[in-house]
């Protein structure tokens, strides 16, 4: 059968939990070991760092390297308790919070149709916040999201209006 390690020993007949990061985990018995939910230790990871940027934002005094808070210290104790094991576990996997990254725009979208088929409207474009979206506490993108503009169509009789 297979053999899964765990730390210096292999594993056998018993069932192996890794606890941290983004080691596997394996589903042992008499007959060898199988690999148990092979992301789960990924996801695991990434949603304690989700987990742990909400600590930031509602406050949290960071000490992991790069982060900051991002938030008005609203912590209640018992939060901020679970928002220091969450810290210790993730230094434990060798996390570090990213610099910022501010956002950028995307190109505008082509103009709309005149909103009037008969006489003077309007049209309008727009532009996302994700060229790239702003990341780890970076500034969101300055400027509108949409622009507006005048239109003339052909006048119900045929004329142009101006």
């Amino acid at each position: 059968g297979i053999n899964a390690e765990y730390g210096d020993k292999l594993c056998s007949h018993e069932i192996v939990h890794f606890a941290s990061c983004d080691r596997r985990s394996f589903l042992c018995n008499r007959y060898g070991c199988q690999e148990k939910n092979a992301d789960s230790p990924r996801k695991k990871l990434k949603i304690k760092i989700r987990k742990y940027d909400s600590c930031l934002a509602r406050g949290f005094e960071p000490s992991l390297e790069g982060c900051s808070m991002t938030g008005d210290n609203e912590l209640k104790k018992k939060e901020a308790n679970k928002c220091g094991l969450l810290e210790k576990y993730l230094v434990k996997c060798g996390h570090t919070c990213a610099l910022g990254v501010d956002g950028g725009w995307s190109e505008w979208s082509e103009w709309s149709e005149c909103s009037s088929s008969c006489g003077p409207g309007s049209q309008t474009r727009t532009r996302i916040c994700d060229s790239p979206a702003p990341e780890n506490g970076g500034r969101n993108c300055q400027g509108d999201e949409t622009e507006v503009q005048d239109c003339k169509s052909k006048g119900c009789g045929g004329f142009i209006y101006s």
